[in-house]
């Protein structure tokens, strides 16, 4: 029995996109800032901190997921 990772791997992309968004983000914000525009440096700055984090977290739980897979196909192989 062979355990798919479609999942997961979807989930790595939106990490990804998440990390790229978030780097958008946060360029966006030092550009508004230089130009006062103090509201708007605000928003994309939080923008950038929320989903560096959720990537982060995403991140961590694809780990664990891979982790958790490995370790229920070897179980099921020993217990074949």
């Amino acid at each position: 029995m062979k355990i798919e990772l479609n999942l997961v791997m979807d989930n790595s992309k939106e990490v990804q996109r998440l990390f790229k968004e978030a780097q958008e983000d946060l360029l966006r914000s030092k550009k508004t800032f230089e130009i006062n525009d103090f509201v708007d440096a605000i928003h994309n700055a939080q923008l950038s901190i929320e989903k560096s984090a959720k990537s982060v977290i995403a991140e961590e739980l694809i780990k664990r997921a891979e982790e958790n897979l490995n370790l229920a196909e070897k179980i099921f192989k020993e217990n074949r």
